[in-house]
């Protein structure tokens, strides 16, 4: 990040946040129980894991917005 450790906290929140507003994140959030456990993340990302998916979610906007 272009930013200096000070300056970066800031950023890091803005993508959390935009992360977190993600349409498959929030088809997780508010999806049933039943269905977070059939599989949620193999039928809704190509990752197929949520750490993976939000990983991958972070490094485009990081490529995007500050590269």
């Amino acid at each position: 990040m272009p930013h200096d450790n000070i300056a970066s906290v800031d950023e890091i929140i803005e993508v959390a946040e935009h992360i977190y507003q993600d349409p498959v994140i929030q088809g997780f959030i508010n999806a049933t129980e039943e269905v977070k456990r059939n599989d949620y993340w193999l039928k809704n990302t190509e990752e197929g894991m949520s750490d993976i998916y939000i990983e991958a979610q972070a490094q485009m906007i990081i490529q995007e917005w500050y590269l």
